[in-house]
């Protein structure tokens, strides 16, 4: 017997980008490191993922030898 289930959420992870620190550091010019603000999460240190999926359980069936 086979078993389908689709799912769906959503959860708050930490930013990879600035690892939840809310700032990257900028490449530095002339010796002087700069900061700004993380483009990707906004400065807040973490992002909202949306994940969507199916799973499909089937018996295992031991092999014979």
């Amino acid at each position: 017997m086979e078993k389908q289930k689709d799912f769906c959420y959503d959860t708050v992870e930490i930013c990879r980008n600035c690892q939840g620190r809310g700032t990257v550091e900028i490449n530095p010019v002339f010796g002087k490191k700069k900061t700004e603000i993380c483009p990707i999460c906004e400065g807040t240190g973490r992002v909202l993922k949306h994940v969507e999926g199916n799973i499909t359980v089937v018996p295992y069936v031991t092999p014979k030898i």
